[in-house]
């Protein structure tokens, strides 16, 4: 999907997924919410070409919205990786953070920061960290369904309340306090 970014702007912020579908979302922080879409990585050409579509992708990204702040969802820690995940997606996940940062650095004036899953779904839906992870996909999905963000996944809706995380935080909107599954579901 091309971007329409309508224009840099001094507080336009990209927020990313980063996995083999990488979910993205971006837009000034004066909307209330953001635009979003996936990119879905080259599987069939191995790793390099993997890299290289995320590259190409964020690449025009960036040259489209001109971000002030890219915010990333951070990579699984070793504990998160050996009891979820193995060792392909962990070493894809650091080498997608180190690629986004290398595009945020060429691109000057665009500040990095990371967040954690948790964080961001504890702050924005009001999760527990206990909340195991397919029911905060899915609270994750069904939050942006409601808000009027028709993802198509998980790793959209994960790239969209990243966006909304910072946005809260920029403005200084207080988290959202206690489980919310009543509302969320």
């Amino acid at each position: 999907m091309p971007f329409d970014a309508s224009g840099g702007n001094a507080r336009s912020v990209i927020a990313l997924d980063l996995s083999g579908t990488c979910g993205v979302a971006w837009g000034p922080l004066s909307d209330p919410l953001p635009r979003f879409t996936t990119w879905k990585l080259l599987r069939d050409q191995g790793e390099g070409g993997r890299y290289a579509s995320f590259e190409n992708e964020l690449e025009a990204a960036m040259d489209d919205i001109q971000p002030s702040n890219m915010v990333i969802e951070a990579t699984l820690t070793f504990q998160a990786l050996a009891r979820y995940s193995n060792y392909q997606v962990g070493c894809q996940q650091i080498t997608l953070r180190g690629i986004a940062r290398m595009v945020a650095w060429r691109a000057e004036g665009c500040s990095v920061s990371e967040v954690d899953a948790r964080t961001v779904r504890a702050e924005v839906l009001g999760l527990s960290f206990g909340t195991d992870r397919e029911t905060a996909k899915r609270a994750a999905i069904l939050y942006c369904w409601k808000h009027k963000l028709k993802v198509p996944d998980d790793n959209a809706a994960d790239a969209c309340l990243i966006w909304l995380w910072h946005r809260m935080r920029v403005l200084r909107i207080p988290p959202v306090a206690g489980p919310l599954f009543r509302e969320v579901a």
